[in-house]
């Protein structure tokens, strides 16, 4: 438990010292570097480790979308910090049951969409980090949402059944409405 909650610290502190992220931007790592005007110039390729691959589900946030390059997001930093090898498949404007047609990623889906590809890459790591492009409609009616998480949790956890799934409630950049406790 307190493994967990020295993770869970170590995140949002990363998180925060990373930057403002610009909610809605919509990139991930199949891309190249954001602003890159040489569309044959490769995409982002995180360094590899020595340990396990974890696979990073999420938004924006996760995608990089703020960070000074996609070597310097969150989700990048925390792989080096724990020695993973980092698969990031996370998509901007994306949430638990929110997904982004058209965005020009390889994958557009919801976390809950994404929970499946991410069980066909068999990690023993996954971290699910976001939601906050479900707040509209979880403030209007949760119902979805809360299936929504629970199926993307259940989906992971039946598919990767000794994967440690690490769950990173939504980061919100300014002041947080009180339903987002809620939410988390």
């Amino acid at each position: 438990m307190f493994r967990g909650r020295a993770l869970l610290s170590t995140l949002l502190a990363v998180v925060v010292v990373t930057g403002v992220v610009v909610v809605g931007l919509r990139y991930d790592a199949t891309r190249t570097e954001q602003g890159s005007s040489d569309v044959s110039a490769a995409p982002f390729v995180p360094p590899a480790n020595s340990g396990p691959t974890a696979v990073f589900i999420g938004d924006s946030y996760v995608s990089g979308a703020g960070a000074s390059d996609l070597g310097h997001r969150w989700t990048t930093l925390v792989s080096i910090d724990k020695l993973w090898t980092e698969r990031n498949i996370g998509v901007g404007s994306t949430g638990y049951a929110l997904a982004a047609p058209g965005c020009g990623a390889e994958r557009c889906g919801s976390f809950e969409e994404m929970a499946g590809y991410a069980v066909t890459l068999n990690p023993p790591v996954v971290v699910v980090a976001g939601g906050i492009n479900d707040f509209d409609q979880f403030a209007r009616d949760p119902t979805d949402i809360v299936n929504a998480i629970y199926n993307t949790m259940g989906t992971l956890r039946t598919g990767l059944p000794n994967a440690r799934i690490i769950a990173v409630g939504p980061s919100a950049a300014g002041e947080v409405p009180p339903f987002v406790t809620a939410y988390e």
